[in-house]
């Protein structure tokens, strides 16, 4: 499957059946070490983001405690994870697809946020595809943003701009992300180009944002 076929399929579901979470274990208390896994497999950690919460994980998942109250459970499946927030009452989304297609290896990362009951939430939701050097994330709000690494040196980057988007052929993406899996160079930067009419284009250069001009000495001078 090519990468533009993902990237037109894919989509972020409107609604999800949220994942029946199982009795919870008990909560710490003064007496739990933290920092240990018991023989029976549990274990006590603090969350990474605030340290303030205790996390008990089983095979059931992960549970966030603030004090004796329960705040959040993430389910235990590392590609498709379900963590639901019970102050903020969402349910957030992480699932990793990988594909396997005449190219190599697609991965399709989806993101979104849902409410309790399973319903989107409008401008919450994005759509990631990764293949080799590329990678493109799509979501509700920006609109798609796009890097790509050409050499291990000399990356570009498009972030979609909604001003040129209103005079731009509606397949220009499509055409573009054609030409960038060619193997040709010369395909690629066209590919690059008919994406500066929808797109603002940034090079870089070991990550330092370079101007045109100055990557085209570089390139003749044989330094990328």
């Amino acid at each position: 499957m090519k990468i533009q076929e993902l990237f037109e399929s894919a989509s972020v579901p409107q609604k999800i059946k949220p994942f029946k979470m199982p009795t919870p274990p008990k909560a710490p208390d003064a007496t739990t070490s933290v920092g240990r896994t018991t023989d029976d497999g549990v274990s006590y950690q603090k969350d990474k983001t605030n340290p303030k919460l205790i996390v008990v994980s089983n095979g059931a998942g992960h549970y966030a405690f603030d004090g004796q109250r329960l705040v959040r459970w993430t389910s235990p499946m590392p590609q498709y994870k379900q963590i639901h927030d019970f102050v903020q009452r969402t349910i957030t989304i992480d699932a990793d697809t990988t594909v396997k297609g005449t190219q190599g290896e697609v991965v399709v990362n989806q993101k979104a946020v849902y409410d309790l009951q399973g319903n989107l939430k409008q401008g919450t939701g994005s759509i990631g595809v990764s293949a080799g050097g590329l990678a493109v994330r799509v979501n509700d709000k920006d609109g798609f943003n796009m890097s790509y690494y050409i050499t291990d040196v000399l990356q570009m980057r498009v972030k979609q701009n909604n001003r040129k988007m209103q005079n731009a052929n509606p397949n220009s993406v499509k055409k573009a992300m054609a030409m960038m899996q060619s193997k040709d160079l010369n395909s690629v930067m066209r590919g690059f180009n008919l994406l500066n009419t929808v797109g603002d284009v940034k090079w870089l250069v070991n990550g330092k944002a370079t101007h045109p001009n100055e990557l085209l000495t570089m390139i003749k001078n044989g330094k990328v």
